[in-house]
């Protein structure tokens, strides 16, 4: 198993916030609310994600923290929002893989 290197897994508050400021704002999203909620999950998933120093994920939360701040509150439709948390949700599974290999012992199937 090769490790990613770079990567501060010592942080493991940061890995649980950045997987719940994510979850909630893809959740968040598809509830209908107001930009500024969006923003602000991503800001907070883009201050876990830089003290975790996982910066291959960086440009997909950057692109998706660009898309919010663009697109016009009156535009976010439910198809848009329907969209954007699933990119979202992407990024939580990206996230997710990195993690799980870094746990050597880590079984997903626990029954």
């Amino acid at each position: 198993m090769t490790q990613a290197i770079g990567i501060h897994w010592g942080n493991t508050g940061n890995i649980h916030w950045l997987g719940h400021d994510l979850i909630w704002t893809s959740q968040v999203a598809l509830r209908g609310a107001p930009k500024p909620e969006l923003l602000r999950g991503l800001d907070g998933a883009r201050y876990h994600l830089t003290h975790l120093g996982l910066a291959a994920q960086e440009p997909i939360l950057n692109s998706l923290i660009n898309e919010a701040q663009t697109m016009p509150e009156t535009a976010m439709s439910r198809e848009w929002r329907n969209g954007f948390s699933g990119k979202i949700s992407r990024l939580v599974t990206e996230v997710g893989k990195l993690v799980t290999k870094n746990q050597p012992d880590f079984e997903k199937d626990v029954s």
